[in-house]
């Protein structure tokens, strides 16, 4: 299944607005103590208000989706200062509490590269699967981030395609969930745009003999399909 397969939610239209509400659509920050995310020039970027010394995190507030589940978001402008990142949110649980909010993060970090991470207790993060450096992210990419159960996936946007970069496994946190954005400490310069999401669902074939019994005259070339959250191995049954 392609990724990304759900629409877009927003574009980040209309007149500046600090904090980015789009009619009470967004909440924040996601992370307690952090600053918000602002509209400016049709692209949301971090409020830097009262500063940046914090990161700027929100959440589109209007549905929780999931559990399996898919975010991203376009990069029209990133710079590559010191170490800048931007972050895709997923999973989000309990936004703002400082002891039980809970989160999977897709992150890109200048200078470091592309990880994964989850968040629990409010404030505790720890990195799922091995560190991607490059290549890096540049203006004019995307990000986005799939779970599907508990295996997570962070894809990469440039050159035309989607890339996965890194992915791992964790099954800490579960069901349905917001979706959200984050700006890293100082990120005042880097814009997002086009963001998107939702709930995932995947089709399967039915058994062989439920696949008989809607109309199929030659036996199917396989017994069953597989996804990206099952480990079992598709076998064929003819020719």
């Amino acid at each position: 299944m392609a990724f990304p397969a759900t629409s877009v939610l927003s574009s980040f239209t209309g007149s500046d607005e600090d904090p980015l509400s789009e009619g009470g659509a967004w909440s924040g920050p996601v992370l307690n103590g952090g600053r918000l995310v602002e509209r400016l020039s049709n692209t949301a970027a971090h409020s830097n208000n009262p500063d940046a010394t914090n990161a700027a995190s929100m959440y589109w507030n209007a549905t929780q989706y999931g559990p399996d589940i898919e975010i991203y978001a376009s990069v029209p402008t990133y710079v590559a200062t010191a170490t800048r990142s931007l972050a895709v949110w997923s999973r989000i649980h309990n936004p703002g509490n400082a002891t039980t909010m809970e989160a999977y993060i897709g992150a890109y970090t200048n200078g470091t590269g592309w990880r994964l991470f989850k968040v629990t207790g409010g404030a505790t993060f720890a990195q799922i699967g091995s560190t991607t450096a490059s290549p890096a992210l540049v203006s004019g990419d995307k990000m986005g981030l799939e779970i599907i159960g508990s295996q997570l996936r962070l894809y990469h946007f440039t050159g035309g395609s989607w890339v996965s970069r890194v992915s791992g496994t964790d099954s800490a946190i579960t069901g349905a969930g917001f979706i959200g954005v984050e700006f890293g400490i100082g990120n005042t310069e880097s814009r997002i745009d086009d963001f998107g999401g939702g709930t995932v669902v995947y089709q399967t074939l039915l058994p062989d003999a439920d696949l008989a019994t809607a109309g199929w005259t030659t036996t199917p070339l396989f017994s069953k399909i597989n996804d990206f959250s099952d480990a079992t191995v598709i076998t064929a049954t003819s020719a």
